[in-house]
């Protein structure tokens, strides 16, 4: 009968890592002993039989991870510039809930960590700035991305960071080229994405 979790050796992300086994080899034994009728014995002596008995270990797994949340920045909430620079107070932004909703099990070892990972999967951006139509290149700088572009000199047009609670910030300190050009209201809206540039990575580990 096991009551508790057991720590065993080897963790990684692995199913041979999910299941690596702990013996009781050399620890315990059995000592078979036979009595005839008028009471006299033999043994065997100890039996090493700690070999024969294996704990399993078992691992966390992650059954669903769906976008969850959103980040929207709409740059007329700056007002206007000459020089198509923002002011960051005014325009940085925080998703409402965790940007990738996670269904995870710990499993039989309990509850460990969930950690969330931001990564670059294409580093051209498509996007450019307002001002001057420079090039944007998606940099990862840790656990951070920066959207940068050279004009003579590198500068970072915007950041998106993640937090510990899965919640995305954007951050920019650049207008960014919009295609659709027109003088019609609905037009002034047009929306530019990262779809398809950045990623994140969640990563559930047992107690």
């Amino acid at each position: 009968v096991q009551n508790v979790a057991l720590e065993h050796l080897v963790d990684g992300s692995t199913a041979a890592a999910y299941n690596d086994a702990l013996t009781l080899a050399g620890k315990i034994g059995v000592t078979a002993t036979v009595t005839d009728a008028d009471g006299d014995t033999a043994s065997t002596g100890v039996i090493n039989v700690g070999g024969a008995v294996t704990f399993l270990d078992d691992g966390p797994s992650i059954t669903s991870a769906v976008v969850g949340s959103s980040v929207t920045l709409d740059e007329t909430n700056n007002g206007p510039t000459t020089d198509g620079v923002l002011t960051p107070a005014l325009m940085t932004a925080t998703s409402a809930a965790a940007i990738v909703t996670v269904t995870s099990n710990y499993g039989a070892d309990g509850a460990g960590t969930t950690t969330y990972a931001l990564s670059v999967t294409q580093a051209n951006s498509g996007l450019a700035t307002a001002q001057g139509d420079h090039a944007i290149t998606l940099v990862q700088i840790g656990n951070t991305i920066e959207g940068q572009y050279n004009d003579g000199a590198t500068h970072t047009a915007f950041t998106v960071s993640i937090g510990s609670d899965c919640k995305l910030t954007v951050g920019p300190n650049d207008r960014l080229e919009h295609l659709v050009e027109c003088s019609a209201a609905a037009v002034y809206k047009d929306a530019l994405t990262l779809a398809g540039k950045i990623g994140v990575t969640a990563t559930v580990t047992d107690a």
